[in-house]
C-alpha cells in the first residue's frame, strides 16, 4: 500500500516521509488515470504528475517556473509553454493531491502525508 517504506533515494524533503519519487508518481499516475473530469491524453497526465514531483522536490515553485522546467519534455505535444500550461497545469494542478496554490502563480507541494493519505486506495 502507499504506506510501504522504501529504500531507495526518495528525492523528498528533509523531514518529509521516505515514498520513493518512482512510487509517488506511478501513483499519482493511477490516480489521474481513474479520476472523472482530469486531461483524457496520457501526456498530460504526465505533466501534472511531474510538476508534482518538482514540487516535492523543490518545495514551491512558480508558475514560470513549472512551465520552463515541463515543457522542453513536452514540446512535441504543445506549440509552447502558455498552451501547454493553460490546457494542464492552469486547468488541473490546483485539484491534484499534494498540490497547494498558495496565490496568483505561485505552488507548493504539501507533504508526502498528504498525498499519501489522498492517494491510499490507488492500486499502481
Amino acid at each position: 500500500d502507499a504506506s510501504t517504506t522504501l529504500a531507495d533515494d526518495t528525492g523528498a524533503r528533509a523531514g518529509e516521509s521516505d515514498v520513493s519519487t518512482a512510487d509517488l508518481k506511478g501513483r499519482l499516475r493511477a490516480y489521474l488515470d481513474e479520476r472523472d473530469g482530469g486531461p483524457t491524453k496520457s501526456y498530460a497526465r504526465g505533466i501534472l504528475a511531474d510538476a508534482v514531483v518538482y514540487l516535492r522536490e523543490h518545495g514551491d515553485a512558480s508558475t514560470s517556473e513549472l512551465k520552463t522546467e515541463l515543457y522542453p519534455r513536452y514540446a512535441d505535444h504543445y506549440g509552447g509553454e502558455r498552451t501547454m500550461w493553460e490546457s494542464t497545469g492552469g486547468r488541473y494542478l490546483e485539484d491534484v493531491p499534494g498540490v497547494t496554490k498558495e496565490g496568483q502563480g505561485e505552488w507548493s507541494y504539501a507533504g508526502d502525508d498528504v498525498v499519501r493519505d489522498a492517494l491510499e486506495d490507488v492500486d499502481t
